[in-house]
C-alpha cells in the first residue's frame, strides 16, 4: 500500500510538472507573439518606429565600443503616391510588400529595417561604411528597378530612391538622420531612381 501510495504521488508530481511547463511555454509563446507584434509594423514586417529608437542606440552604443563603422540609409518609392491614386491602397500595398521581400535579400541578419512612414524605410548597417553602404544601396536599387511588380495582372515599373550617412562618433539620432533625408532629398531632385551620400556634391 506504501509502494503503491509513492508511486501514485510520483505520477501526480510528474502530471503537475508537465502541465506546468506545457502552461509556461504557451504563455512565454504568446507573450513573444504579443512583442513581436508590438514591435513589426503589420504590412512589411518590418520594425516600427516605436522600437527604432532603443535599437537604434544599441547600435550606435556597440559600434562605439568595438570602434566600427555605422551606416544609415533612407529610401522610398519614386511616385508612389500614382501608384496609390491608380490602383488604390491594396495595390499601393502589394508594392510595397514585394519591395520589402527584394530589399531583404540584401541585407544581412544584423541589419536594421524600420518602416518610418508610408513608402519611406530607414536601414541601419552595423560595421559598414559610407562605401560599402553605397554599394548595398545601389544592388537594392537595381533589384527593384528590375522587378517586375503585378497589380491586377499588370506590371509596374517601380523605382526607388536612397540616402546614405555614416554614422559621426557624437552625433544624435536626430542629426543623423537629417544628413541621410538630405541625401534623399538629393537623389529625389536629381531624377530619382538614385543613390546619394552625405557630403555628395
Amino acid at each position: 500500500i506504501q509502494n503503491t501510495l509513492f508511486i501514485n504521488i510520483a505520477i501526480s508530481l510528474l502530471i503537475t510538472v508537465i502541465v506546468g511547463l506545457v502552461a509556461y511555454l504557451t504563455v512565454r509563446n504568446y507573450q513573444n507573439r504579443l512583442e513581436e507584434l508590438a514591435s513589426r509594423d503589420k504590412l512589411t514586417g518590418s520594425f516600427n518606429r516605436q522600437v527604432f529608437d532603443m535599437l537604434f542606440d544599441q547600435a550606435t552604443k556597440t559600434a562605439k565600443r568595438q570602434k566600427t563603422p555605422l551606416s544609415v540609409m533612407c529610401f522610398d518609392l519614386d511616385g508612389f503616391k500614382s501608384i496609390n491614386d491608380t490602383y488604390g491602397h491594396p495595390g499601393g500595398d502589394a508594392v510595397l510588400r514585394e519591395v520589402l521581400m527584394s530589399v531583404r535579400t540584401s541585407v544581412r541578419e544584423s541589419d536594421l529595417i524600420c518602416r518610418w512612414g508610408g513608402d519611406e524605410f530607414f536601414i541601419v548597417l552595423p560595421n559598414c561604411n559610407q562605401e560599402n553602404a553605397r554599394l548595398v544601396a545601389e544592388k537594392m536599387r537595381l533589384q527593384i528597378e528590375e522587378s517586375l511588380l503585378m497589380v491586377d495582372d499588370l506590371r509596374l515599373g517601380v523605382t526607388a530612391s536612397f540616402g546614405i550617412a555614416e554614422y559621426i562618433g557624437q552625433e544624435s539620432p536626430t542629426e543623423l538622420f537629417n544628413r541621410t533625408d538630405k541625401a534623399l532629398y538629393r537623389a529625389k531632385s536629381r531624377s530619382r531612381n538614385q543613390v546619394e551620400g552625405s557630403g555628395s556634391e
